[in-house]
């Protein structure tokens, strides 16, 4: 099984943007010392 990659996404107005892994990428980061499961 191969690997998908992202190029664009749909947004929830229907309007189709290029994906932004750092913005998943920071999400994660926010997320994980937030709740401390993220080592410091």
């Amino acid at each position: 099984m191969g690997v998908a990659v992202l190029n664009s996404i749909i947004k929830r107005n229907g309007r189709t943007e290029e994906f932004q892994s750092q913005k998943i990428t920071s999400a994660l980061s926010k997320a994980g010392e937030v709740t401390g499961e993220f080592g410091e």
